[in-house]
């Protein structure tokens, strides 16, 4: 049995969109007999954030497809295809696209996957490296989706990545501009004093509400410092069709760090949560400022702290004027210890980024502002916010990660008992990302049942950890491979994450686009 050429055609003619929907679109997904494929939030209900979760619900074992990373491998990548329940058989085929066998192997390591209740064989094909679109055949009932090989693959995904960054770059480059939401922009009602207007042009957004949100701002920011301080080599242009657009990536940062500062009110010191559209809908020309959160808040005062680091010596006026505007949003914090929970009001439909916990936030600010002025009162205040029991992530809705590894590669030992702490956390956290590299699905079993963004974010971990621990023999590469071969269809419902919720070519979530950007880096 052919496997269907439907699949493919929608991960490589809509490439440049295989990530545009995820955060915006309202999703019905149609679910599979006796399992749940992805599981969508309702954006109008808790938290507003589309979290998809890719795992099996019921006990019935309904798998059918050899699961494999569906953009493809590189040629000299390590290619492992995983094969569900076929005890009987012994061998495997590697067929080209109009079905001539090229490859025949012995399937190898059969797992008994008790988290799936599978029985898992391997299919190492590693040896096949002629570019070229293949599938993979076990007897005759079972078969792969179709994925390429080829020393590009991921060149387009990483194009549709970088694309919300820039977005205004390739516009200015073509002649065109964003006037109609530059104009509309600047000035715009506060949800709560329709009468008090503020301009709040520039930002990244979201094509699908033109929205602008700071807390995703802020972590995507994180992200794409890290991405300029290790890698900036690598991105000095951009192909945008027939012409090379130069990027700079430190100026795209700097422009949406002075975004931010429009984002805070000058009186008390805090910053309102986003700038949308009030339907959340791309026809929807009005937009609103929502009301200031202390989520929000946080992320601004730490990611202005990490930005005043970020530019020093390099334009020490700027760095003061972000670590004047990270103090006074720590200040608005200490005036308010009570965590302002996010939710839209006053008819604002657009998504919410809720957080019902600021501890995360908090910490983090008080790491960044720590490690920028090294005054003892925010080391005080980091001991007392941490949480020995939070769990390590690299997300919008929870900081710890970003916190914890600032203080990993800017700390010393010696500045807080704290350090030990944080290092175990980070190296636990790396060990255990890693433990499955060999059976199951060959990422971590119970971060499988996690959201998208969160399996994203494990190997955000890994491609960090690698920078700060490079004479470490710990296989982080393969780890973040790993991790992103599940994302796009090496897993046990064989379903991309790029592309099964694509209805649109929308822009991509700017988070998820910056943890991509990362860890395409760090993948072998």
């Amino acid at each position: 049995m052919r496997p269907s050429k439907k699949k493919i055609v929608g991960i490589f003619l809509v490439m440049s969109g295989i990530i545009f929907s995820v955060s915006c679109q309202e999703y019905k997904i149609e679910k599979k007999a006796n399992t749940a494929v992805f599981i969508a939030k309702d954006s109008t209900k808790e938290n507003g954030s589309d979290e998809f979760y890719l795992w099996e619900k019921s006990n019935e074992n309904n798998s059918s497809n050899i699961a494999v990373n569906q953009l493809g491998y590189r040629k000299n990548d390590k290619k492992i295809a995983i094969v569900p329940n076929m005890e009987e058989a012994q061998e495997f085929q590697v067929l080209t696209e109009d079905g001539k066998v090229v490859y025949t192997g012995k399937l190898e390591n059969t797992y008994q996957d008790s988290n799936y209740n599978e029985t898992l064989s391997y299919a190492d094909f590693t040896t096949i490296n002629k570019e070229g679109t293949y599938y993979i055949m076990c007897g005759e009932t079972i078969a792969s989706p179709i994925f390429e090989i080829s020393n590009h693959v991921y060149e387009k995904l990483e194009q549709a990545a970088m694309h919300p960054f820039i977005v205004d770059l390739i516009k200015e480059e073509s002649g065109q501009k964003r006037v109609s939401l530059e104009e509309r922009s600047k000035k715009v009602p506060i949800c709560n004093d329709v009468s008090k207007k503020v301009n709040v042009s520039g930002g990244w957004y979201t094509n699908c509400d033109e929205g602008r949100y700071v807390v995703s701002s802020c972590t995507a920011l994180w992200n794409m410092m890290y991405l300029q301080q290790y890698y900036q080599e690598k991105f000095t242009t951009f192909k945008d069709g027939e012409k090379k657009v130069a990027i700079h990536l430190e100026d795209q940062i700097k422009k949406e760090l002075n975004w931010l500062l429009k984002m805070q009110e000058k009186e008390s010191g805090g910053v309102y949560h986003k700038v949308t559209s009030k339907t959340g809908d791309t026809n929807d020309t009005e937009l609103i400022v929502s009301q200031i959160s202390t989520c929000a808040t946080a992320d601004f005062s730490s990611i202005m702290a990490k930005g005043a680091m970020f530019f020093k010596h390099k334009d020490d006026k700027l760095s003061e004027k972000y670590l004047k505007a990270s103090k006074k949003a720590w200040e608005y914090l200490n005036k308010n210890e009570e965590n302002q929970v996010f939710f839209n009001r006053n008819g604002i439909e657009s998504k919410e980024y809720a957080d019902a916990v600021d501890t995360d936030e908090r910490l983090w600010a008080a790491t960044e502002l720590y490690l920028a002025t090294k005054d003892e009162d925010f080391l005080k205040r980091m001991e007392k916010l941490y949480d020995p029991n939070s769990e390590l992530d690299f997300g919008w809705k929870n900081v710890t990660g970003l916190a914890y590894y600032d203080l990993y590669v800017n700390g010393k030992k010696e500045d807080t008992p704290l350090y030990k702490k944080i290092d175990e956390k980070l190296q636990n956290g790396v060990k255990s990302s890693v433990e499955y590299l060999e059976k199951g699905y060959q990422i971590n079993a119970s971060d499988a049942k996690k959201n998208y963004q969160y399996i994203m974010n494990r190997g955000v971990l890994l491609t960090l950890m690698k920078r700060a621990d490079q004479n470490s023999k710990i296989a982080y590469g393969l780890g973040t491979k790993h991790y992103l071969d599940f994302l796009l269809g090496a897993n046990q419902q064989s379903d991309n994450v790029f592309s099964e919720v694509t209805a649109n070519n929308e822009e991509p979530s700017i988070e998820l686009s910056s943890s991509l950007l990362l860890i395409l880096q760090n993948i072998a």
